[in-house]
């Protein structure tokens, strides 16, 4: 899947940058073609110094996608009226878009909003109301670092959670072992009446080898563990009352535990909060009759107006907010980051909150 998107991606680079050139051009006769592509590659150059060359390519392809909506709208305006525009408004008002969607997605991105959910049951949990709070896809270091995380977690203790459960990607390939361990730190600082859980999602464990990342696995466990953080693979454990806590370990994982066994494990009548990183398997937990799934992955989707799209290709059944299936409530939350992507524009950065209630 990920090599045809690069390739799509690729692609779409290589006929912006050409276009580009091309529409350059049209702000003045003088621009040739050498000047046209040194200005759209010096404007490059500056995006990926500026950010990452990932995120400069997201930004060129916008460029090209907003130039061309707006050639469109200038010549359908030019047939209308049988007239030809003196400036090339086109192209400026195209910047202006530009620059304009560009920073409100970075807002989006760079900022934290609460999303609350109220989940209920007919089943006996014990306690009148269990008041879940999380967050996942944090990818420490992409958008902030371990300073801005230990503000969220005094946000987090401002809402008073029961417990407080983070649901994959806390760290990305990236992130430094200072940003590592001191993101840990971070979070024995979060205050709650029944602990704070973690589960595996796919950077966690990293692409990379350990000796390129500067630590291991184990590493990672034991500072989180340090710090208070249970780590959940594949196993249950009872939260309070009659609540227990489901952790599945990520999908990238060949032995990953099927949805069934670990419904098995939790007691008859009891209520069972999973944690599962990737929102795809949503069949055999509606099966398994597991009560409330928590997830992220997704990052809402990115970007607006392909937001969808892991859901088309099957990747992913849900791709962010509530759906209930049957007794199975389900949960995406589209993260309190972002990965290498700096931008959000289909969704915005959030820490989730799930108020458990008995009918």
């Amino acid at each position: 899947m990920w090599f045809i998107i690069m390739a799509v991606v690729m692609a779409l680079l290589a006929l912006s940058v050409l276009s580009l050139i091309k529409k350059v051009r049209k702000f003045s006769k003088k621009i040739n073609f050498l000047l046209g592509a040194a200005i759209v590659g010096v404007t490059f150059l500056i995006f990926s110094l500026c950010w990452t060359v990932i995120n400069a390519i997201v930004v060129m392809i916008h460029l090209f996608l907003f130039w061309a909506l707006f050639d469109g709208i200038g010549l359908l305006i030019e047939k209308c009226t049988k007239k030809k525009a003196k400036i090339y408004w086109e192209g400026i008002v195209t910047i202006v878009v530009t620059t304009i969607y560009f920073s409100v997605a970075w807002y989006l991105a760079h900022n934290v909003w609460i999303t609350e959910y109220d989940v209920s049951t007919s089943k006996d949990i014990g306690v009148e109301r269990f008041k879940v709070v999380g967050f996942g896809d944090a990818h420490m270091g992409a958008i902030f670092d371990y300073d801005k995380l230990e503000e969220y977690v005094e946000r987090i203790n401002e809402l008073e959670p029961d417990v407080v459960l983070i649901v994959g990607d806390f760290i990305d390939d990236s992130t430094t072992r200072e940003n590592m361990e001191k993101s840990c730190d971070a979070l024995a600082k979060l205050k709650t009446t029944q602990g704070v859980y973690f589960s595996y999602g796919n950077h966690d464990a990293g692409y990379n080898s350990a000796e390129r990342r500067g630590y291991s696995v184990e590493d990672f466990e034991r500072k989180l563990t340090e710090n208070g953080v249970t780590i959940l693979v594949d196993e249950v454990q009872k939260a309070v009352g009659n609540i227990y806590l489901v952790g599945r370990n990520d999908t990238r994982v060949v032995t990953r535990q099927k949805a069934s066994v670990l419904s098995s494990m939790v007691p008859d009548g009891a209520f069972s909060l999973v944690l599962d990183h990737e929102p795809n398997d949503y069949d055999n937990e509606e099966n398994a009759k597991m009560d409330l799934v928590l997830s992220g992955h997704t990052h809402g989707g990115q970007f607006f107006p392909i937001t969808k799209v892991g859901e088309w290709i099957g990747a992913n059944d849900k791709t962010y907010g509530y759906e209930k299936r049957t007794d199975t409530n389900f949960v995406v939350t589209s993260g309190i980051a972002d990965w290498e992507l700096k931008f959000k524009t289909g969704c915005k950065s959030e820490i989730f909150v799930v108020n458990i209630v008995k009918e």
